[in-house]
C-alpha cells in the first residue's frame, strides 16, 4: 500500500513538471544550483539579455532566489534595463526599434 501511495505521489510530481522551450538558455549564478525562474522572451526573439553572471539570448530562464536586475538589447532596437522580482510570471518584453522602421524605396536613393 505504501509503495502505491509512494508510486502516485512520484506520477503526480512529474505529470505537474514544466515543459521548457527547446533551446531555452539559463541565466543563474555560478556554481548554484537552479531554483525556479522565469523565462524572458522578447519581440524580436534572440535579444541578448545581460545578468550579473554573464549572458544568454531571449529566450532565457532566470534562475536567481532574490531579486536581480537584467539588461536586455539587440541591434536595431532600444536597451531595457528589467528588475526581476522573486516569484515572477513568465513575461514577453516587446523591444522598440531606432532609426528607420520603413523599407526604403528605390526610387529614393541617388543615383551613382
Amino acid at each position: 500500500m505504501k509503495r502505491a501511495i509512494a508510486l502516485a505521489a512520484a506520477f503526480a510530481l512529474v505529470s505537474c513538471e514544466t515543459v521548457l522551450p527547446e533551446g531555452l538558455s539559463f541565466a543563474r549564478p555560478r556554481g548554484q544550483a537552479p531554483v525556479p525562474g522565469t523565462i524572458i522572451d522578447t519581440v524580436p526573439t534572440g535579444a541578448t539579455l545581460a545578468h550579473p553572471d554573464g549572458e544568454c539570448l531571449t529566450p532565457c530562464r532566470v534562475d536567481y532566489g532574490r531579486v536581480v536586475t537584467v539588461t536586455v538589447g539587440k541591434t536595431g532596437y532600444k536597451a531595457l534595463d528589467v528588475t526581476i522580482p522573486l516569484g515572477a510570471k513568465d513575461t514577453v518584453l516587446e523591444l522598440t526599434p531606432v532609426g528607420r522602421s520603413t523599407p526604403v524605396e528605390t526610387e529614393t536613393l541617388p543615383l551613382p
